[in-house]
């Protein structure tokens, strides 16, 4: 099973000359499930991290093993994951089951120069999901998970339909009200959703889907 985090699809379709969102779902399952409701976290500018417990060690990774980490966000990791006393915590929480921490590491140099700014002046990490023994954990979880292992989540914005958010943010974006909840210093690039419930579509994929601020132009 790879432990890659899966690559996250737009919500709507986009228009091949424009290149700019048009207002047809991208998947038959975003148009079933527009009017219900949906998880949303804030999709913070960073850079992917992958932390896995096989049951016996922690290691650790960009979203991809081809991914370079910058060293002081590797320092902040080694911190938070590494180390006879964090592996002891892990044993003690999961035992010997295979576990995968996704989040984001963000400020510091990560995001030097970047649109919006930096959250924050050093490296840090922002949990965002879960997957233990192949199942994906339910937010209240993963929340769960990560105050018991005193890490941080990305903020979460509440549960809402899929319609009202892409409208919701449209306006926003009209009314240049763009701000993050990680750091109101800096605009926020978009929302990650999840169905409320957890679902996969047909060919045994997670539903997911992206909405970008930049997307709204």
């Amino acid at each position: 099973m790879s432990i890659d985090y899966p690559k996250i699809p737009c919500a709507f379709k986009r228009d091949p000359d424009t290149k700019k969102l048009t207002d047809e779902y991208r998947e038959p399952e975003f148009e079933l499930l527009a009017h219900v409701d949906w998880r949303w976290t804030e999709k913070l500018d960073g850079m992917n991290v992958v932390v896995h417990w096989d049951g016996h060690r922690v290691s650790y990774q960009g979203r991809t093993e081809r991914a370079q980490l910058p060293g002081g966000l590797v320092k902040r990791l080694n911190t938070l994951f590494m180390g006879d006393a964090n592996e002891e915590l892990f044993e003690q929480l999961f035992f010997d089951s295979d576990v995968i921490l996704y989040g984001e590491g963000i400020g510091g140099k990560i995001q030097h120069g970047k649109r919006g700014g930096r959250y924050t002046e050093s490296e840090e990490f922002r949990l965002f999901d879960v997957r233990i023994g192949g199942v994906w954990l339910q937010w209240e979880n993963v929340w769960d998970v990560a105050q018991k292992l005193g890490l941080q989540t990305v903020p979460y914005m509440g549960a809402h339909t899929l319609h009202s958010m892409a409208l919701r943010m449209m306006v926003e974006h009209e009314q240049g009200s763009v701000v993050s909840a990680e750091n109101p210093e800096c605009t926020c690039e978009g929302y990650v959703g999840v169905p409320v419930c957890g679902l996969l579509n047909r060919r045994g994929e997670r539903l997911q889907v992206k909405l970008k601020y930049g997307d709204f132009a």
